[in-house]
């Protein structure tokens, strides 16, 4: 059984400025099932924002759990809230900003897994 605690995992700030800790990755933790996928864990505290960017093979998801915030992808802005569900399609220019006075937190769900090489910061 594969069973790992987010809020146990260590978490850091990544090349996209948000707190994140990998959750799963069947590339570079061995002990993860080997998935389609990767999944991480990312917090924003208020009045701060992830730097643009764009997965360039990859679709991710973005899962709301807490805090409120607006996600931008290309020329769209939309309104994140715990609940929100956000696709972005490969090769789209996004980030995500928390407006609330909590920390915005969610899940980021990435097929195929992330890698770093088809992560590029825009600006």
């Amino acid at each position: 059984m594969f069973h790992k605690k987010t809020h146990d995992l260590k978490h850091g700030i990544v090349s996209d400025d948000t707190f994140l800790t990998e959750i799963i990755h069947p590339v570079h933790n061995k002990e993860d099932p080997k998935t389609p996928y990767s999944l991480a864990h990312a917090q924003l505290e208020p009045n701060t924002q992830s730097r643009p960017h764009v997965l360039t093979e990859s679709i991710e998801t973005y899962i709301i759990i807490k805090g409120v915030g607006e996600i931008s992808i290309e020329n769209e802005k939309e309104q994140v809230y715990p609940g929100s569900i956000i696709i972005v399609p490969p090769k789209q220019i996004q980030h995500i900003k928390n407006t609330g006075s909590t920390i915005l937190e969610f899940y980021c769900i990435v097929s195929p897994p992330w890698t770093q090489k088809y992560d590029t910061i825009v600006f």
